[in-house]
């Protein structure tokens, strides 16, 4: 099936599950898309301990200047005058350059090399505060969890100078979290003058992305913490596009108003758009339907689907891996070892059906929320691929068209197959007949 007819398929999906919604939405689109062209307007200017960054409580067993429009983006922000200058198009872990779209950058923590709290250099947390350092207008974050000091005092640093700088995180694992010695990171920037709310509900607020100037958008499944950047397996990607950040504004917006979970209004209509050739679909849950959705982009792959989950219970999205896998798909995926065999987990079903699936080698968490279809197809973001993530908690993942984009992603998943453990048959009872 060519790929504009899984688009096509998409949007029609899309279009159609908001429908019953349509005398509400109706005004409230209108209302959206008039904010989005203001937004689009505006001016820019030692120890790892914890082992997971943000658990599943529900699915793990316990655990748990104005810019200027230009057709040519240009990454201004990044890297910093006073740093050495990195190509554009170089990934942080691959060992090959690979290609990558010039409104792209792609980062992935290596914990097996770069794992010294003390040292930034390498990790995806230079390029972030290179970002902070670079903003002129405004930072905006939706993310659950935060220890990191030098994080803290750049953004400090910002507000200073004029930034607007604004946090949304969660209250368990964000602003009581914080109290703990080790932390303090909140508090340093509330000191300071920076506004930090969180969701005070029992659903995580389960976010991880940041919008700067409101023309990049950073997202993935990193949290600024020691063990997500030090310990664990994660990623980032960062897009520039006006398009892009005034979706990501508008879900900031609502959350920032208390607007969590099944509260939150659908705007899923509003959130495709265009980067060159690539088609870029942004999904919001629990309101857009994500799981469903990517039950559905599933069951229409035509050669191979690549996955690394944190954790994996969905399902229905289970049950379209499955399947292809027998229709003759080259299917793959790495699992973290952590509750992979529980009775929630897709993995022993997969594992019972004979797919080649494993659990990660990395001792502390593999945090990926990644999906690769058709080595064409990328989907990431901080969307666990789980009923808890679909119907309770606030999470984003992002549908992205671009080959290239999926061969960095890809590369990856090939270093974390290279580490992983094949499945133990003890742990898991199959069905005989």
């Amino acid at each position: 099936m060519k790929r504009t007819t899984i688009w096509i398929l998409l949007l029609s999906l899309l279009l159609s599950a908001c429908a019953s919604q349509a005398a509400t939405l109706q005004a409230t689109s209108e209302a959206l898309r008039a904010e989005a062209s203001q937004v689009a307007e505006i001016p820019t200017a030692t120890a790892i301990s914890d082992p997971t960054d943000t658990p599943e409580p529900t699915d793990i067993p316990d655990p748990t200047a104005t810019p200027t429009p230009s057709l040519e983006p240009t990454f201004t922000p990044l890297p910093p005058t006073d740093t050495p200058e990195v190509p554009p198009t170089q990934p942080v872990i691959t060992e090959d350059v690979l290609p990558l779209p010039e409104w792209a950058r792609v980062y992935f923590t290596q914990p097996n090399l770069l794992n010294d709290p003390e040292i930034i250099s390498g990790t995806p947390i230079e390029a972030l505060i290179g970002l902070i350092d670079s903003s002129t207008v405004s930072i905006h974050v939706a993310s659950a969890q935060f220890n990191l000091p030098e994080v803290a005092k750049a953004l400090v640093i910002a507000q200073e100078r004029g930034v607007e700088v604004q946090w949304i995180t969660d209250d368990e694992q964000g602003l009581l979290a914080d109290e703990k010695p080790e932390n303090g990171q909140f508090a340093l920037m509330q000191d300071a003058g920076i506004e930090v709310r969180d969701d005070q509900r029992a659903g995580v607020m389960d976010n991880a992305f940041w919008i700067f100037d409101r023309r990049f958008v950073w997202t993935g499944s990193l949290n600024p913490t020691l063990n997500a950047v030090f310990g664990n397996n994660n990623n980032a990607i960062l897009i520039e596009s006006q398009n892009l950040a005034v979706m990501y504004e508008r879900e900031f917006a609502e959350m920032w108003e208390g607007e969590f979970g099944v509260n939150s209004i659908s705007t899923v209509n509003l959130q495709t758009t265009r980067e060159n050739d690539s088609a870029l679909q942004v999904m919001f849950a629990p309101e857009d339907g994500v799981g469903s959705l990517l039950a559905i982009l599933l069951s229409e792959a035509e050669t191979s689907i690549r996955f690394m989950a944190f954790s994996f219970t969905h399902d229905e999205m289970g049950v379209a891996v499955i399947e292809r896998a027998e229709f003759g798909l080259d299917v793959m995926g790495i699992f973290e070892e952590r509750g992979s065999t529980s009775e929630l987990s897709e993995l022993p079903k997969m594992f019972c059906n004979k797919l080649n699936i494993r659990v990660d080698g990395n001792p502390n968490t593999l945090n990926h929320k990644v999906i690769i279809i058709d080595e064409q197809i990328l989907i990431t973001g901080s969307f666990n691929f789980t009923g808890n993530a679909d119907q309770n908690n606030d999470a984003n993942l992002i549908i992205i068209d671009n080959a290239e984009l999926a061969a960095v992603y890809l590369k990856e998943f090939e270093a974390r197959w290279g580490e992983s453990l094949e499945t133990n048959p003890d742990d898991i009872l199959c069905e005989q007949g």
